[in-house]
């Protein structure tokens, strides 16, 4: 009577939907994964209790694939490069390009361990939460998109994710007073590699986006043999960055309730977090350095020099940014602190006895921190041969995120309780919003002075007659940047992004889901259900530099779920589709590396995205013993 344990699992297997039609027969985007679990509980003493949960997973899979949503003037160069872009675009069919030699392998393990102890004592009740985790990905990447041979993660890219958290908490009521208070402390370590290199076709198709600008080929600007420029596997040798981090709060968590009706909230946090950053970057990349002597040294003049250094100079491989040419040990170092207090504030009211209404106001926040890639920092080539600066540690940096929210609503039920419903309204104002920006080469997070979201959520469910249920809800969401916003300014190539007064990405103003279920017994020992649900997602950007090729027009999903089980649930037999109706959609747009620029009339940037799962039909066993 003091002990119990449990085991579970899954296994999911999947085949990939998009097909390589320069590869016959690889497929990408499948699914490949299984979890194990286990628990074990203990009540040690009448008032000692502690649960232990140990899991592991792996994940074995190709992914993921992007397809070509808009083909610029730049295809014809990748077929001079050796390589085939689908145009024109067909993304329905859910085909693209890879090279044979590069693929999407993604491959992930997780270990996790946790120890949870509760102790009733005279004050109140005391709660240890001792925990690890230990996550590690490698991964592999044709990241032109093309199945030219271009730019390339090898094998082996990847990083590794630990985290140790230990979290006391003691909570009780005295009174009219229910009150906890607490402390938490998280160590995170995150290195990571994820070398970039050339492949054969770079140097072919950097010479054909040289001859589009009027400019002389690579042989020309570096003085090296035609041919020999690029070596198939230069640039990145290895960029090594090694972030850890400590996080310290201290927080507590108070209702007090003034009347039988009314209750007032309080919670308060206040939180330290250091961020310590190693990097050591080499890159293998003679071209470049060969580029930037010839026009500094007036062999080509200007103005070809500003308008080419890209091409031999990339920032993903520029030797300029390397660690040992610029710091004194050949590894760059930092570290940061950030000290915040937050917290909430509320009221809830009883109006009736089925109606409640409330509330609050609360403040929450976003460390800052280092964007873990070499774009990230100051290119003293930009603008191109005019002295952009000597990267520093500091180039890396963002500032962390505030944001105030507002929320008013109330929630009950109607027609004797078969209804219940809740209202929100809502405003929160960021400051220092923390954006994820895609280069069409890197991720970056880059702050920008003030974002606002404001909008109404209606939810609801009811039970019209036993075993049928529905549910669901509604939500006008005017998400933005402020009008006064500075545009963001790219590193990579010192242009600003803009944003200003624009509708965030994957921000609809309108988004609606609704649910149906029933179940019913089928005699003594069966029972049946059946499960519908419906999203509706309204017109939005996908891309985060908002490009109008990458906005999304609305479109709804629906999904259908059957199922036969046994009356005590001991197994369960489903059978289902998710996506019934086929609807191809984006869920992420981004501009392809190298392949054009610009957006709107005269752009010659060629597009992709990758896509929401296709219709997906397929069946799942659920047993317990």
């Amino acid at each position: 009577e003091r002990l119990a344990f449990s085991l579970d699992g899954s296994v999911t297997q999947r085949d990939g939907f998009v097909d390589d039609i320069a590869n016959p027969g690889v497929e990408y985007n499948d699914r490949d994964r299984w979890l194990r679990r286990g628990q074990r509980a203990s009540q040690i003493t009448e008032t000692l209790s502690l649960r232990f949960i140990a899991d592991v997973a792996e994940r074995d899979e190709q992914c993921c694939a992007a397809g070509t949503t808009v083909a610029g003037p730049t295809a014809a160069g990748i077929a001079l490069a050796g390589g085939q872009l689908i145009n024109p675009p067909r993304p329905d069919d859910f085909e693209m390009t890879s090279n044979a030699n590069r693929g999407y392998r993604s491959e992930v393990s997780e270990v996790g361990l946790s120890a949870e102890f509760n102790w009733e004592l005279p004050l109140g009740t005391l709660t240890s939460i001792t925990a690890w985790r230990d996550w590690e990905a490698e991964r592999s990447q044709d990241i032109d998109f093309t199945s030219a041979d271009i730019l390339f993660r090898p094998d082996g890219s990847g990083n590794d994710f630990e985290t140790v958290t230990q979290e006391l908490r003691l909570a009780g009521q005295n009174g009219k007073l229910d009150w906890l208070v607490g402390f938490f402390y998280v160590n995170e370590q995150l290195p990571l590699d994820e070398p970039i290199r050339v492949g054969a076709g770079y140097e072919t198709f950097g010479n054909v986006l040289l001859a589009a600008s009027g400019a002389p080929n690579l042989s020309v600007l570096t003085g090296r043999p035609a041919g020999s420029v690029f070596t198939p596997g230069q640039g990145i040798v290895s960029d090594r960055f090694e972030q850890d981090s400590d996080s310290y709060a201290l927080f507590t968590h108070n209702i007090w309730s003034f009347t039988d009706r009314l209750a007032g909230i309080l919670g308060l946090r206040y939180t330290t977090e250091e961020k310590d950053l190693g990097a050591r970057l080499e890159v293998d990349n003679p071209a470049c350095d060969a580029a930037v002597a010839r026009l500094t040294g007036g062999v080509i003049p200007p103005p070809a020099g500003p308008a080419v250094i890209r091409v031999p100079c990339l920032p993903l491989i520029n030797p300029f940014i390397d660690s040992d040419r610029n710091t004194p040990d050949g590894r760059y170092a930092g570290s940061r602190t950030d000290r915040e207090w937050t917290g909430t504030l509320g009221l809830s009211y009883d109006l009736t006895e089925d109606w409640l209404a409330y509330g609050s106001y609360s403040r929450g926040y976003k460390a800052g921190g280092f964007n873990l890639d070499r774009a990230g920092f100051q290119n003293p080539l930009v603008p191109p041969l005019q002295g952009g600066g000597a990267p520093t540690v500091d180039d890396l940096e963002f500032d962390p995120e505030l944001v105030d929210s507002f929320e008013l609503g109330a929630k009950g039920s109607l027609l004797d309780n078969r209804v219940q419903l809740a209202v929100t309204a809502f405003y929160a104002e960021f400051q220092d919003f923390q954006l994820n920006l895609f280069t069409g080469l890197n991720f970056l997070v880059l702050n920008l002075d003030e974002v606002t979201s404001q909008g109404v959520e209606v939810e609801f469910q009811t039970t019209p007659m036993e075993g049928l249920t529905f549910s669901g809800g509604i939500a006008y969401t005017d998400a933005s940047y402020a009008d006064g916003n500075p545009d963001p300014i790219d590193p990579t190539n010192g242009q600003p992004v803009p944003l200003a007064g624009r509708r965030l990405t994957n921000a609809p103003y309108w988004a609606a889901t609704a649910v149906a279920n029933y179940e019913r017994s089928l005699g003594d020992r069966l029972r049946g259900f059946v499960n519908v649900n419906y999203r509706f997602n309204g017109d939005m950007n996908t891309g985060s530099d908002l490009d109008r090729e990458k906005r999304q027009a609305s479109f709804s999903l629906w999904d259908l779920r059957v199922g036969l089980g046994d009356a005590g649930e001991r197994w369960t037999f489903e059978v289902w589709a998710q996506n019934l109706f086929d609807q191809t959609y984006q869920q992420v747009a981004i501009d392809a590396p190298l392949q054009g620029a610009g957006t709107g009339p005269g752009s010659t940037q060629t597009f992709a995205a990758f896509l929401g799962d296709p219709r997906l039909v397929g069946a799942t066993v659920r047993v317990k013993f």
